[in-house]
């Protein structure tokens, strides 16, 4: 992995920002960010085998050894960052938010933070590629920003995450000789390896536009597993500039990204936890700020099927996605478009068109402007 020093030079997809850069980066990466408008999400890695390979569902923790056979035969030999790169240009994006690694603990770069995540990436599969390094480099050299999301609460296959002791939905059943977890444990071993891949991820490539972080839930429901505070204090420490999102939010993060809307469903999960009634009030208040007057980011997805590879399924058009920006701008929010790419790594014909045929329309009609008062429902396909 390649080490380099993002304290002094301004990011290429700051242009424009430069002074404000040199006098408070993280600031200016904020006023950057306000005016993006429009973003590529990639969903993609050994979770997208979930549909045709994968015996479990995709939101249920399938065993170890079943998610091992997956990595060993992940090939990616079509996942081409200079195309993807070129695309986000052609639709008109600013940035691309891409998913390092998902609630399979699969990690989609070369990572040494422990002995698990070195056979368990993409550099011991078949494929034996830095996506992330990849990545970043194409977004660097051509002025695109790029985040990364990585799944800081959720782990179906890591042996020191908290398994369904401790209440967490979605969290991995206990296995006996492989989970290390208890229910009275500190979980400080698992923060620990977060902890060491966040490192990485922003000490080997370059300029990192913002940490996407996901799934809120987990938060919401054992805020005491999760040292927020310190994982924030970590990303400002290793990168100033760089950005902090965590959907819906704990209270300083410094925007939202809730999936499609923006009304008080968006926090569902928070009243699903078992978090104290004060800290809910916390997380209320800081939303209701937020909605008023902070930074804010719709997600939505381009797939009927899901936010990853679904065989055979439909696919929003231009007009759709024309329909969702001018809803994103009467909200005075960013889009962040969601497409699943094949199991190769390739992007659908179908998601290319539609982000082409996109980006032809702002350059010849300009943006797409919202009155506000669209309907949240077109937003979603069911």
């Amino acid at each position: 992995m390649r080490q380099e020093d993002v304290s002094q030079p301004c990011p290429k997809y700051l242009a424009g920002f430069e002074d404000q850069y040199s006098l408070n980066p993280h600031e200016a990466n904020l006023a950057w960010f306000r005016q993006a408008r429009f973003g590529l999400f990639i969903h993609w890695g050994l979770f997208s085998y979930a549909g045709p390979t994968l015996s479990v569902a995709s939101d249920v923790k399938g065993p170890f050894p079943e998610h091992q056979s997956i990595k060993d035969i992940f090939s990616a030999e079509k996942f081409d960052a200079d195309f993807i790169t070129d695309l986000a240009l052609e639709a008109e994006m600013k940035y691309i938010t891409f998913v390092a690694r998902h609630h399979d603990s699969f990690s989609l770069w070369d990572s040494q933070a422990s002995e698990f995540a070195q056979g368990f990436s993409s550099m011991s599969s078949p494929a034996r590629r830095d996506f992330v390094g990849e990545l970043a480099e194409q977004c660097a050299e051509k002025g695109l920003a790029l985040f990364i999301y990585y799944s800081y609460a959720l782990d179906w296959v890591h042996p020191f995450f908290p398994t369904e002791a401790s209440g967490i939905i979605r969290a991995p059943e206990h296995i006996d000789g492989y989970h290390t977890w208890t229910e009275g444990d500190d979980n400080s071993p698992y923060v620990q390896f977060m902890h060491d891949q966040i490192t990485e991820l922003l000490t080997h490539y370059g300029h990192i536009a913002g940490m996407w972080f996901d799934p809120i839930s987990s938060v919401y429901q054992r805020p005491d597993l999760f040292p927020i505070a310190d994982s924030y204090a970590l990303v400002r420490q290793l990168q100033p500039h760089c950005l902090i999102a965590f959907k819906n939010g704990t209270g300083s993060e410094d925007f939202i990204s809730p999936e499609v809307r923006i009304s008080d469903g968006a926090l569902d999960w928070l009243d699903k936890g078992k978090a104290p009634d004060s800290y809910k009030a916390q997380v209320r208040a800081y939303w209701d700020r937020m909605v008023r007057e902070g930074c804010k980011e719709f997600c939505g997805r381009m797939e009927e099927g899901g936010w990853f590879y679904a065989e055979g399924t439909d696919r929003i058009d231009a007009d759709e996605v024309v329909q969702r920006l001018a809803y994103a701008s009467s909200q005075d929010a960013n889009m962040l478009l969601n497409t699943g790419p094949l199991l190769d790594g390739s992007i659908h014909p179908a998601a290319v068109e539609a982000l082409r045929e996109t980006g032809r329309r702002i350059r010849e009609q300009g943006w797409p402007a919202g009155s506000g008062s669209v309907d949240e429902s077109v937003l979603t396909i069911e």
